[in-house]
């Protein structure tokens, strides 16, 4: 979603370390601003755009800057498990057991709350303040947007359903001792992050 705010706010296209990353489904690729990697391997990006490359591995490095996504960690959780169609257990991703370990690591490896140049987004505010999320993206990117919407999810949805898929409750898919054994893992950062400040 954040990539589809990039290119649809400011005119900014952008490119995965990943190739194939959208499953060679061209009507999402132009609906995200996707650019896919050339023979060479090389991402092409036009002339005066930034380079904005999409990774879910650790940070390489403090210099360069970053935009790191943060989404609740139970609907991370359940959202991953739908990505993988239900083909990777719940318990499996819950324990890290995947190439990006649990929700806390992936905070931990690039603690985004003080890394240098790093500008945190909360998917809820992606999806309930796409305002101030464009205000902040503007202000890091030191760009001037040219929209201040995007694109309805349901109808790129209809035409996907794996990389975008309509909304869902993360309620409605993690039971009650996967829950808690998500919490066993991932209560303090959970806690640290704010998501748990009704006290679940």
């Amino acid at each position: 979603m954040l990539r589809t705010v990039l290119y649809h706010c400011f005119g900014l296209p952008s490119g995965s370390v990943y190739p194939d990353d959208l499953g060679g489904n061209k009507r999402l690729e132009r609906y995200v601003g996707h650019i896919e990697h050339q023979s060479g391997g090389q991402l092409a990006f036009p002339k005066g755009a930034i380079p904005l490359v999409k990774t879910h591995h650790p940070p390489a490095g403090a210099a360069n800057p970053a935009i790191y996504v943060m989404r609740d960690g139970r609907a991370a959780t359940a959202s991953l498990w739908q990505f993988y169609s239900g083909n990777m257990p719940l318990q499996q991703i819950i324990k890290g057991k995947t190439p990006w370990g649990t929700w806390s690591d992936h905070l931990s490896q690039w603690r985004p709350w003080q890394r240098p140049q790093t500008l945190l987004i909360r998917y809820e505010d992606l999806t309930g303040n796409l305002a101030g999320v464009v205000d902040g993206l503007a202000a890091f990117l030191r760009r001037e947007p040219v929209a201040t919407a995007i694109p309805k999810r349901e109808s790129i949805a209809e035409v996907d359903g794996r990389w975008v898929k309509p909304p869902s409750r993360w309620q409605d898919i993690l039971p009650m001792d996967m829950l808690e054994l998500f919490y066993r893992y991932n209560r303090p950062m959970m806690e640290k992050m704010g998501y748990l400040e009704g006290g679940e």
